[in-house]
């Protein structure tokens, strides 16, 4: 396994030119390697140099191709493993992490991210000399959002919530924001991984045109509502909520996407990009991910692994149309939000109905029960549910946490969102994780071990403790 000091070699761009990403630019023939010199004297190959900056995110057994989503609801209570299995999660359910293997992949993919777009900015910077200024802005900007993205991502697995200490001062990830031949990092506060992050996606709002791409390849490159709904996300997890419900807002205010109607709502996961897409990790035939996707990891016909817990179906009611994620297969129940035939079904990173009950948790937040609750009634009544009328704060938060469970089930929000609001993790009575069955806030186990490459290449690395 490469590390950090590894990872920050030279990347030779030849892996620029890989493409995972969807969209129309997908369509272009790869080039031979290219050093970086070369591929910063000409748009073209800078652009495929972008390309393979999303590469990463769709990874099958990391990023949002699988891993890190699968773990975000079976280390908490929405998902378990079933007692006939492929041996896959095992760790992640029964919270035994192993310091060689448990998301070593996720940390190595995120920071060879990292490393692509810093060299990507690094060449920009210099200038590339048949490039206008709008379209030198616009791959800085996208590289500044992955890069943002990669550190965010990386803190809330490798390190505790924003407020496990005041201010954020516990120890977060290495921030990486300079080309380095062999890096040996220190470990930042989690203060200051989110204040890199807030600083990258600001810069990239003011960079981004999108005008630059078709319609059709936006929900797979960043765009500026991509990067306010990756900062709505990350001020809601800091606890600035002013901030968090002004970039939702912004968001929602755009015109840019439409919440799926109730008749459309179960279909429009079988499309490949639909209208509440704001950035997808796009899954293509070239991945070739197969049965070691996402979806097959709850469908009977591949792996059938993660079953939902009797707790998450008690919270659907018979006239929520989100029920029709949910088949019965020889007396079994499965989940079949990821439906493609070809399991090639893109991930939802950042969706539209999202900024709805960010817009709704902040509004409680700051006392603004009428404005919060109107949000969380439009996706409730969209799923089919009658509206409540919570009568304070208290009770909006607990509505808007149950719609976020039922909303968001299968796409790896629940264990962040307990983590983030200091909330232990109560799995219910169909839990096999033995003595994991029941587990309090604070813990070691809420975070993954920095892998044991990393700690004996890199001298400088602190270990998280419990490990």
């Amino acid at each position: 396994m490469k590390q950090i000091n590894i990872w920050l070699f030279a990347l030779v761009f030849s892996m620029s030119l890989l493409f995972s990403c969807g969209g129309d630019f997908l369509e272009k023939e790869p080039h031979d390697s290219y050093s970086q010199d070369i591929i910063f004297t000409d748009i073209e190959l800078a652009r495929g140099a972008m390309i393979g900056c999303y590469d990463n995110l769709s990874n099958v057994n990391s990023w949002y191709g699988r891993n890190f989503v699968i773990i975000g609801d079976l280390a908490a209570d929405n998902t378990k493993v079933r007692p006939v299995n492929s041996g896959r999660f095992l760790e992640d359910y029964f919270y035994f992490k192993n310091k060689d293997l448990s998301q070593a992949g996720f940390w190595f993919r995120a920071y060879e991210t990292i490393a692509r777009c810093n060299y990507l900015i690094s060449g920009v910077d210099g200038g590339i000399p048949n490039a206008t200024d709008e379209e030198s802005n616009q791959l800085k900007g996208e590289a500044l959002f992955l890069r943002a993205l990669a550190h965010f991502d990386l803190c809330r697995l490798f390190a505790q919530d924003y407020n496990f200490t005041d201010g954020g001062s516990h120890m977060g990830v290495p921030v990486v924001t300079s080309v380095e031949t062999f890096g040996q990092p220190i470990r930042n506060t989690v203060a200051e991984v989110y204040a890199a992050v807030i600083s990258d996606l600001e810069a990239a709002l003011t960079l981004l045109d999108d005008s630059n791409y078709g319609a059709t390849e936006l929900p797979y490159r960043a765009n500026t509502n991509a990067v306010n709904a990756l900062l709505a996300r990350v001020y809601l997890y800091k606890g600035d909520y002013t901030n968090a419900k002004q970039k939702a807002e912004s968001v929602i205010s755009s015109g840019s996407y439409t919440l799926f109607t109730n008749a459309s709502y179960i279909s429009a996961w079988g499309e490949a990009a639909n209208d509440e897409s704001i950035f997808d990790a796009a899954v293509t035939a070239t991945d070739n991910l197969g049965v070691d996707g996402l979806g097959p990891m709850y469908l009977k016909a591949g792996y059938g692994d993660i079953a939902p817990t009797d707790g998450l179906i008690e919270l659907y009611s018979i006239q929520d149309v989100r029920t029709g994620w949910f088949t019965v297969d020889g007396g079994d129940l499965y989940v079949n939000k990821y439906p493609a035939a070809n399991y090639s079904d893109n991930t939802r990173v950042l969706r539209y109905s999202e900024m709805y009950l960010i817009s709704a948790e902040a509004s409680a937040r700051l006392g603004e029960i009428a404005a919060g609750t109107a949000r969380l009634n439009t996706i409730r009544t969209r799923a089919g549910l009658t509206e409540v009328s919570p009568n304070n704060a208290i009770e909006l938060l607990t509505e808007v946490a149950l719609e976020k469970r039922r909303e968001f089930a299968f796409e790896g929000h629940r264990w962040f969102d307990l983590r983030r609001n200091q909330q232990g993790v109560e799995r219910g009575d169909d839990c096999t994780a033995n003595e994991w069955c029941s587990i309090p806030y604070p813990n070691d186990q809420f975070v993954y071990p920095i892998p044991q490459t990393e700690m004996n290449a890199n001298p400088n690395m602190q270990q998280n403790p419990g490990y």
